[in-house]
């Protein structure tokens, strides 16, 4: 399951990037409540991170 997640959130990020068109994003951040998912997309890779909020 957490597959098809991650699986949907890189294709939904490529998606957004190329409807923006604007100059070269390999960097995208979403805030989420506890904290933020960061993805850098770079030709065939892809990685994501999550950040935690400090408490």
């Amino acid at each position: 399951m957490a597959a098809a997640l991650i699986s949907s959130l890189i294709g939904r990020t490529k998606s957004v990037v190329e409807q923006m068109g604007r100059g070269t994003v390999n960097f995208f951040t979403i805030d989420i409540s506890t904290g933020e998912i960061l993805i850098a997309l770079e030709n065939d890779y892809v990685v994501i991170a999550i950040r935690e909020r400090e408490k």
